[in-house]
């Protein structure tokens, strides 16, 4: 647990332009070994330890991920004007665009660079700590802190274990998450990279399709299409 105690400290404390870039980095990179530790640890112990241990370890891990998750969210939004003039000046090398669409064009590459970073991250701490044999632990600990955080990561390990949707599961989210523009987003693309990763038969894409208001196209696409890409940034 010492690396992501660091990691905290590190992460809570002097303000982003105060940081090294290199110890900036290193801190990131001991988060997520820290949670990679703790689901070898999960997978390869859970019958020497007990529920209370396990529910333990991996609820920090989650904790980690998330409080780095929380702090790029952070400085993102800090930093987020100036992002977007500067990607703004790069597309203004096309004079043809007025500068509402150059605007427009540009808030649409920082939503969707936000978008992807998170996705990542949920993506990460599912992958790290997810196993099947913690299954009910994972369960618990949703239930004890039901945020859209952990319900996000428990259903990409749901998805990435059981090879299945569960659609009662799926649809009581997608039902939870409208109105959150984020979570929607991120939950669409869990389900998304599923398909393209495991086969799904046409009746069960048509209910996640209608649960999610994802055209069937893109849906049927990740069966031709090996190269997924992330969702346009516009809604």
């Amino acid at each position: 647990m010492e690396a992501e105690q660091d990691s905290e400290i590190e992460i809570t404390g002097p303000q982003p332009e105060d940081r090294d870039d290199n110890s900036l980095f290193a801190n990131i990179n001991k988060v997520f070994k820290g949670s990679e530790l703790i689901g070898q640890i999960v997978r390869n112990r859970h019958a020497s330890l007990n529920k209370s241990e396990l529910s333990t370890l991996l609820k920090e891990s989650y904790s980690c991920g998330l409080r780095f998750l929380q702090f790029f969210i952070d400085i993102s939004d800090i930093a987020k004007e100036e992002v977007i003039q500067t990607i703004a000046q790069q597309i203004r090398e096309n004079p043809s665009q007025t500068n509402f669409a150059i605007e427009k064009e540009a808030r649409g590459a920082f939503l969707l660079f936000t978008y992807s970073a998170i996705y990542a991250v949920v993506r990460k701490i599912a992958s790290s700590t997810g196993c099947v044999e913690a299954e009910e632990i994972y369960r618990a600990i949703e239930s004890e802190t039901p945020t859209p955080a952990i319900k996000l990561i428990n259903q990409a390990i749901e998805l990435d274990f059981h090879k299945k949707v569960d659609h009662e599961t799926l649809q009581r989210l997608a039902n939870e998450f409208k109105g959150n523009i984020v979570c929607d987003r991120i939950l669409k693309e869990i389900v998304i990279q599923h398909i393209y990763m495991f086969p799904v038969e046409y009746r069960d894409k048509q209910k996640i399709s209608s649960y999610l208001s994802l055209p069937m196209e893109k849906l049927q696409q990740q069966d031709l299409d090996k190269k997924s890409k992330m969702l346009d940034a516009k809604k």
